[in-house]
């Protein structure tokens, strides 16, 4: 079960290489070509046609943006067979994407000689799994790791999933699994902010020393923001259950991000259903957090909202109102550590 998930998630970043994007450009040269394709191209064409493979590359990328798919592909294999190590990476990602596996590897490996390190990933991700008939783990691993030192982040991720796991040999260490882990977040790795939020939130009795569930939360709801569809579900189930971030059930929150995934198209069909059946729970249950909380009104003039400390009143009749944690609460002391504890049970 775990081998399969591990494919599925490590699948998905193939979606990350699976566009030509502007990643390997400067903002200025992003500008340049998006600000105005039809005058870059009227300016690159002629460097272009005189050999030069920066503006062959650049070129590449205009006719793209204008929806020239037949240039936009020519150009790109002029520069990579001239030398560009980008323009190689990105013709390889190509030719992968129409199945030619084997081509793909042999310009992904063109790109690595000229120190590419995303094409170096992409050559250990084909080796590993054998995507182009041959397969060599032990080259894989090698250049894996050296992909994730030269701070490539999909091979930083790729890492840290080894390390949570306990694959290719690696032992499981959580301290070496948040470390490359949050490398890969730190870029922007929508993937590894989901898979460094689970690392945070697994309970300190697994031996697990990186246990902080506020900070896994914040995780779930970054990676969320930039559409991961798992990392939603997961940050709506946390709001429903009054636990990462929160201190008790946020029903109304845990909706807000159980609708992302209904609407999120990368979600599977089996999450879209759950997140339907947890929206229909969460509702029902504000409800009788509402009525729960108009009771204690009554009794002893607290509204939700306030802030109550335990001792004022028995702690089941304020199971329904929302406050911050308290010294001396169980809550408390998960949030916060154990650094008062003196106050902590």
């Amino acid at each position: 079960m775990r081998s399969k998930w591990h494919l599925f998630t490590l699948g998905a970043l193939l979606s990350l290489w699976a566009h030509i994007s502007f990643a390997a450009l400067t903002q200025e040269e992003v500008d340049y070509l998006t600000g105005n394709p039809e005058r870059a191209i009227a300016e690159l064409v002629g460097p272009a046609k005189g050999g030069d493979i920066s503006a062959q590359y650049l070129i590449s990328h205009a006719y793209r943006l204008r929806k020239d798919e037949r240039e936009a592909d020519a150009w790109l294999r002029t520069a990579a067979t001239g030398g560009h190590p980008d323009a190689q990476f990105d013709f390889a990602l190509t030719l992968s994407q129409r199945g030619k596996g084997n081509d793909a590897l042999a310009w992904f490996e063109r790109a690595m000689a000229k120190g590419h390190v995303g094409a170096k990933t992409e050559v250990a991700w084909s080796l590993y799994f054998g995507h182009s008939g041959m397969t060599d783990k032990a080259t894989a691993i090698r250049l894996r790791k050296e992909a994730a030192e030269a701070n490539d982040r999909v091979a930083q991720f790729w890492l840290g999933d080894a390390y949570r796991f306990g694959l290719d040999g690696y032992a499981v260490d959580y301290e070496a699994a948040a470390l490359w882990l949050k490398k890969a977040a730190d870029q922007g790795l929508r993937e590894a902010k989901a898979e460094l939020g689970d690392v945070y939130l697994v309970p300190r009795s697994s031996g697990n020393p990186k246990f902080r569930p506020y900070s896994g939360h914040e995780l779930y709801e970054e990676a969320g923001n930039l559409g991961h569809a798992g990392a939603q579900f997961m940050a709506g189930l946390l709001y429903m259950q009054g636990k990462g971030k929160v201190m008790t059930p946020d029903y109304d929150g845990a909706r807000k991000w159980f609708a992302q995934v209904i609407n999120n198209e990368e979600a599977s069909p089996e999450q879209k259903k759950k997140a339907q059946l947890l929206t229909a729970e969460a509702v029902k249950l504000r409800e009788m957090q509402l009525a729960d909380a108009k009771k204690v009104r009554g009794r002893t003039g607290a509204f939700a909202g306030d802030l109550v400390p335990l001792d004022s009143a028995s702690s089941s009749h304020f199971s329904g109102v929302n406050r911050l944690p308290m010294p001396g609460d169980f809550r408390y002391c998960e949030v916060f550590g154990s650094s008062d504890s003196g106050n902590c049970r």
